[in-house]
């Protein structure tokens, strides 16, 4: 697949997730391809097509003659699909697009949902369940005909799934080209997933093995660069997510009531109880009424996660629960915000858990309140950007809400916990983070260059 070639040098950027999939590691790997061209650089993505079960609302920001969309396969998605048209069945949803083709006791859908359930979450089964290994063939296929086709002089991939990886080290093996591998989360030591001995050791020399001749590593901040450091003796160039100002151009009016919002999913520990208990104790003193104050989240299956804990409070006049929304909207949404809302978890594993969220939240100038660990590089960014504060803490969360409540009613702005510093700030947006990037791309085509001259 040819591209129409100019002066800048070419990338090829290898990512599972891309736009219009509406998630957060899309958003990433879209606005670097947004604005590589203003550094001498131009994206040429390598990604997938059609991915069940994601929203298609995040803009595509280049040309699409620039992305290779193949196809892939991924068990996951078989099963997911059949795991939603079962809890829709058991729900009684009857709205739900995954409802359309119904469920029935016999189908097969069910009756292999009921064979691997009980096995979804071994640690062997898990790796090839939920990495879509069956993109690997058609896309270093894909791969294979783009190089041949285009002078390319830097390989790009990001992790996760790692499937990417393993696209951009045999692309890189059969041509020779740069590769530079990007880090949004740990792969081996990902405390996030369960992984026990023996299985830890084989995963960790498969990602040894696998990242051996990678020519640069990226990550997404310090403590995770660390880890990288240790496993690989490479020091990565850190590269934080970011937010992109151009997406917060628009003058937004703040919604008429007190309005507290989150945008998101909803999974693992990113729990809201605590809020919800403030608001239960806020209720119970008669303090604020739902005429005053509403707490949003807007978010893929939000509904199923959190309803139970809503009503567990009873809080339901305060809570308002939208679904997915397409990525503008929510940048809309956080804007007219009085406070946002971020979730994390108080615990040291998540110390160097950074939310490609927050970056947004930075973006919207909005003061946040966060849910996660003091002393985390979530706390510490806070603290630098002057942009909210960490509490996990229920009466504390309580007499904070009335505080900002009361200073808002009064002043009309909120000044307690938020003094943004916008030099910090400005230093997070998209543009600065792929002008970093580039950087890295640059140092590899000089000596790259340097080495065929010497050869």
């Amino acid at each position: 697949m040819e591209i129409d070639s100019n002066k800048n040098k070419k990338v090829l950027l290898i990512s599972f997730h891309f736009p219009p999939y509406n998630d957060v590691a899309a958003v990433r790997i879209g606005k670097f391809a947004k604005y590589l061209a203003d550094y001498g650089w131009e994206p040429i993505v390598l990604t997938v097509n059609n991915r069940l079960g994601i929203p298609r609302t995040l803009p595509v920001e280049i040309n699409e003659s620039k992305i290779v969309r193949t196809p892939y396969y991924a068990f996951f998605d078989v099963l997911s699909q059949a795991y939603r048209r079962i809890n829709n069945q058991k729900s009684g949803n009857k709205s739900s697009g995954s409802q359309e083709k119904g469920i029935r006791n016999g189908s097969l859908d069910l009756k292999m949902y009921r064979l691997f359930e009980s096995s979804f979450r071994l640690p062997v089964i898990e790796k090839f369940i939920f990495d879509p290994i069956g993109w690997y063939k058609p896309a270093v296929k894909a791969g294979l005909e783009t190089i041949n086709s285009n002078d390319i002089k830097i390989i790009f991939s990001s992790y996760s799934p790692s499937v990417s990886h393993f696209i951009a080290a045999r692309l890189h093996q059969e041509t020779g080209i740069p590769w530079v591998a990007d880090y949004r989360d740990d792969w081996a030591g990902n405390y996030k997933e369960y992984h026990p001995q023996p299985l830890y050791y084989f995963d960790r020399q498969w990602e040894k093995h696998t990242l051996k001749y990678s020519d640069a590593l990226v990550s997404i901040n310090h403590p995770l660069a660390k880890i990288l450091e240790n496993s690989h003796h490479k020091i990565p160039t850190v590269i934080p997510n970011g937010f992109d100002d151009a997406d917060f151009k628009n003058s937004v009016s703040l919604t008429s009531k007190f309005t507290i919002t989150y945008t998101g999913g909803i999974w693992g520990k990113r729990d809201p109880s605590l809020i919800f208990q403030a608001f239960s104790e806020i209720k119970k003193e008669g303090k604020l009424s739902s005429e005053d104050i509403e707490i949003r989240f807007f978010g893929h299956s939000v509904n199923n996660d959190i309803s139970p804990i809503i009503a567990k409070y009873n809080v339901q006049d305060f809570v308002k629960l939208g679904g997915s929304i397409p990525y503008k909207e929510s940048i809309k949404k956080q804007m007219e915000s009085s406070v946002l809302l971020l979730l994390s978890w108080n615990d040291p594993r998540d110390a160097g858990t950074t939310t490609g969220k927050i970056y947004e939240y930075l973006g919207a100038n909005r003061p946040i309140l966060a849910m996660a660990y003091p002393g985390g590089e979530i706390d510490k960014l806070l603290r630098q950007s002057g942009c909210g504060i960490v509490v996990n803490d229920s009466d504390e969360i309580k007499r904070l809400i009335l505080a900002w409540f009361d200073e808002f009613k009064r002043t009309g702005r909120i000044s307690a916990h938020f003094q943004p510093n916008h030099n910090i700030i400005n230093s997070y947006t998209r543009k600065e983070q792929t002008r970093s990037l580039a950087s890295v791309f640059d140092k590899l085509s000089i000596c790259g260059e340097k080495t065929n001259e010497v050869g």
